[in-house]
């Protein structure tokens, strides 16, 4: 009995363990030091938080603070914020109600994300609950708001080439594979460059625009210009490693057919599905490059064609042996074709006839060009790019 009583004991403590331990490690987004929340809101914030982040790729919290120390609001919310997350993307908002202060700490490219009035829209919308709770409710509903009116950026059509179905489809597509990717993938439409060179445009948009994810701004851009008749990809952090040179050749020759014809959505959709393809490959250690490019799939129509064409050259071919031969009559065997005591070999000789040399050609040194990667300019926010452009 003492025995039976022994293991049951034993199996309830090594069940609290495990418990605790998958307790411990959920993410707490919320730190409350001043008692001013029920454990049910705690749970509720944290499990609204969580969904932010599993959506959206981006980390809310919010710190309660009792005492701040001599480093001010700003240092204790950037402590509390790097105890939780490390250098993730997100943002925290701490109040101290006791000094009646509060701040918002950035993390990341968190700021350029969230809009440069987010600030007072945070605030606005935390201060407007009836309570602490409501608060945080309302501060994590307008972080939501912000991320979407952000992520909606992913497509900007200034020169008016799409519908509106396809304006849908396509940021659709964009928010899927930037948020699966963790790389934005942008689409940018302009009626005129306004005296700059495409590159210049394309990068300069790209990095006064808040784009990129992380704190290498990973991303790329697909930028085209109706009155310059230009177009310019421009890639940032991981978006250079992933789009070598060759790789953007090769992109480029994808999407050009339809571009140059004006279907603008399938030239679009193509980047964006390439984009993708290109991204997946280089999370694999290796990017798309002079040695490993995809390969291009032969068009199926293609198939009964050839079919066709060979089955009429084999026709045309046998038919017109077959006409040559209007004085030949058929036998059963070979002495049939030889006169009788015709054949005398009076002598006999051998003859070299023919010699096989070959061949191969010295391979030239590699230029530049072949040797692969990805070739780098600074742009004039001092931030790098790559990239790739021309006209159509």
């Amino acid at each position: 009995m003492l025995k039976k009583f022994i293991i049951l004991l034993t199996t309830l403590l090594l069940s609290f363990l495990m418990i605790g331990t998958v307790c411990a490690e959920e993410t707490n987004y919320i730190r409350d030091e001043v008692s001013a929340f029920s454990s049910k809101e705690i749970t509720e914030i944290n499990k609204a938080a969580k969904a932010i982040e599993e959506q959206y790729h981006f980390k809310v919290y919010f710190l309660a603070a009792k005492s701040v120390g001599e480093g001010g609001i700003l240092a204790y919310a950037e402590k509390v914020y790097q105890e939780s997350a490390g250098t993730a993307e997100g943002i925290l908002l701490a109040v101290d109600k006791e000094k009646n202060e509060w701040i918002l700490y950035y993390a990341g490219n968190a700021k350029e994300k969230l809009g440069a009035k987010s600030d007072d829209i945070l605030w606005q919308a935390f201060d407007s609950g009836k309570n602490n709770y409501s608060g945080v409710r309302y501060y994590l509903n307008k972080v939501v708001k912000l991320l979407d009116t952000s992520a909606n950026k992913l497509l900007v059509d200034d020169a008016d080439l799409l519908k509106p179905k396809q304006e849908k489809a396509l940021l659709a597509k964009l928010k899927d594979i930037s948020q699966r990717q963790k790389c934005d993938v942008v689409v940018v439409t302009v009626k005129s460059l306004e005296g700059k060179s495409a590159q210049d445009f394309a990068d300069d948009y790209f990095d006064y625009n808040g784009y990129g994810q992380g704190k290498n701004h990973d991303g790329v851009l697909f930028l085209i210009s109706m009155a310059e008749r230009k177009w310019h990809i421009s890639t940032t952090g991981y978006g250079i490693t992933a789009f070598t040179d060759a790789g953007l050749d090769y992109l480029s020759k994808q999407f050009l057919p339809d571009l140059k014809d004006g279907d603008y959505n399938a030239a679009f959709t193509t980047y964006a599905e390439q984009c993708d393809d290109f991204l997946t490959q280089a999370r694999k250690g290796q990017p798309y490059d002079v040695k490993n490019l995809p390969k291009e799939p032969l068009s199926w129509y293609w198939i009964p064609g050839a079919l066709a064409i060979g089955f009429g050259l084999a026709f045309l071919i046998v038919t017109g042996m077959k006409g040559q031969l209007k004085s030949v009559y058929y036998k059963t065997g070979a002495a049939d074709y030889i006169k009788k005591n015709s054949l005398q070999i009076t002598n006999a000789q051998e003859f070299f006839l023919y010699s096989n040399v070959d061949k191969k050609a010295k391979p030239e040194p590699s230029s530049s060009s072949d040797s692969g990667g990805s070739s780098t300019h600074t742009s004039s926010s001092d931030r790098s790019h790559g990239g790739s452009g021309g006209s159509f």
